[in-house]
């Protein structure tokens, strides 16, 4: 198993580090594994062959191709919205 760091991760997916950090907390990103600490804060690690996994699962033949399992995607309801401004 060879272990990359969410910088090394980020890089290899094209992403900033705050939206990798982003998906993990979402769940729609690469699995990862908490190396140390039991909190919030705690290292994580990808390993080489879930982020081939997940790039793997992002392939699609056209642009309007969902893929075999569309990630669900957080939707903020119109109600969300003007409790924030309210």
């Amino acid at each position: 198993m060879i272990l990359r760091n969410s910088k090394e991760t980020a890089t290899l997916l094209a992403i900033s580090v705050r939206t990798l950090e982003r998906m993990r907390s979402d769940g729609t990103g690469p699995k990862f594994i908490r190396i140390s600490g039991g909190d919030r804060r705690g290292r994580v690690g990808y390993d080489e062959r879930d982020i081939a996994d997940y790039i793997e699962s992002r392939r699609r033949t056209s642009t309007s191709d969902p893929g075999p399992n569309p990630p669900a995607s957080p939707r903020r309801s119109h109600r969300d919205s003007e409790e924030r401004r309210g």
